[in-house]
């Protein structure tokens, strides 16, 4: 492989380290989104890189258009199975109070990690009801709702159908 795509130990020891990372597409390039420190230029801060050319995920490293980063833990990592039969199990009690009709208090945010992290950075509050939710993850970033497992999609739609069929 050509070595201007595949890094020395030189070429990672003066890498700058991408915590909490994911891979970001748009319609012209794919690129790295995430908190980066040891830097040349940037301070330590959340950035883009420049478009990703070469990812390495088991040796940890990405090379862009500009350099290579060593990449630490991703923004999203598999849950493990606990915490999907703990999150399944959750999410049928929020079933059957769909059913019961007693959509008061639907949700709360400890239940669901990827919309509590969108909700949390709009609010400080620990419970919401089903709209508040449901306008908070209107306005999410885009990233935000591509995280989302299909248990909280299911929940999302679950919640805007209660919403236009009937009052809360």
């Amino acid at each position: 492989m050509n070595s201007k795509f595949n890094p020395t130990s030189a070429d990672l020891a003066i890498a700058p380290r991408l915590e909490r990372w994911s891979k970001i597409r748009d319609s012209r390039s794919t690129r790295l989104r995430g908190e980066v420190s040891g830097h040349p230029v940037l301070d330590d801060q959340r950035i883009f890189t420049s478009p990703l050319l070469v990812l390495d995920r088991c040796k940890k490293w990405a090379r862009t258009t500009s350099r290579f980063y060593v990449l630490g833990e991703p923004a999203y990592r598999q849950p493990t199975e606990l915490e999907i039969a703990r999150r399944r199990r959750q999410l049928q009690d929020h079933r059957k109070r769909l059913v019961a009709g007693k959509p008061v208090q639907l949700h709360t945010l400890s239940d669901t990690p990827n919309i509590s992290r969108a909700v949390a950075r709009h609010t400080a509050a620990t419970e919401l009801d089903g709209r508040a939710i449901l306008v908070i993850m209107e306005t999410a970033h885009p990233i935000e709702m591509a995280a989302l497992d299909d248990a909280e999609k299911c929940l999302l739609n679950q919640l805007k159908a209660k919403r236009d069929g009937m009052l809360f």
